[in-house]
C-alpha cells in the first residue's frame, strides 16, 4: 500500500473519534446559547440567524450521517483486512475481529498502526514457517520448545481396567 494510501486511511479511521469531540462540543455550546439568552425565542424573518440555522443544521446532519456511513464501512474494510493479512495466525485474527466489532472506533486506530501504517517485518525467505515465527516473536515460548514433540502423532493411551 502506498505511504499516501496510508496516511488517508489513517485520518478516515481516526476521524470518528475526532467527530464524537466535536459533536459534543457543539451540542454543549447550543445549549449553553440557548441557557444564555433566556426569553421568547421567536425567530426573526430577515434576520441572519433565522437564514444560516437550518443550513447549519442541515450541514451538520449530513456531516453526522457521512460520518456514521464511514464508520461502518471502516469496519467492514478493517474486518475484510484482518482475514487477508499474513502477520496474524488465527487466534489472533478472531481477537482482532472481535476487537474491530465490537469496539470498532477505539480498536482501528490501533489495527491501522499496527499492521498497516509500520511496514511488515523482513521474513527471510530460505528460513522456514516455524523459524521465522520464532525469530520475530509471533509463537509462544512454550511451543517453541515442544513443536518437534508435536509434529510426531501418538494415539491416545487406553483407559486403565479397574475390574
Amino acid at each position: 500500500m502506498k505511504k499516501s494510501t496510508k496516511i488517508w486511511l489513517g485520518i478516515a479511521t481516526i476521524w470518528p473519534v475526532v467527530y464524537i469531540f466535536l459533536f459534543v462540543a457543539v451540542i454543549f455550546s447550543v445549549f449553553i446559547i440557548a441557557a444564555l439568552n433566556p426569553g421568547p425565542h421567536v425567530p426573526v424573518d430577515n434576520s441572519p440567524a433565522s437564514i444560516l440555522f437550518p443550513i447549519g443544521f442541515m450541514g451538520f446532519f449530513v456531516l453526522h450521517m457521512l460520518t456514521i456511513m464511514g464508520t461502518l464501512a471502516l469496519t467492514v474494510f478493517y474486518i475484510i483486512r484482518v482475514f487477508k493479512t499474513e502477520q496474524l495466525d488465527q487466534n489472533m485474527k478472531i481477537m482482532w475481529m472481535l476487537l474491530l466489532f465490537f469496539m470498532g472506533m477505539l480498536a482501528q486506530p490501533v489495527f491501522w498502526y499496527l499492521y498497516i501504517w509500520r511496514d511488515a517485518p523482513d521474513l527471510s525467505p530460505n528460513l522456514s514457517k516455524e523459524q521465522q515465527m520464532v525469530g520475530s516473536g509471533f509463537q509462544h515460548p512454550l511451543t517453541a520448545t515442544n513443536s518437534s514433540r508435536e509434529a510426531e502423532y501418538s494415539p491416545p493411551r487406553q483407559p486403565p481396567d479397574w475390574r
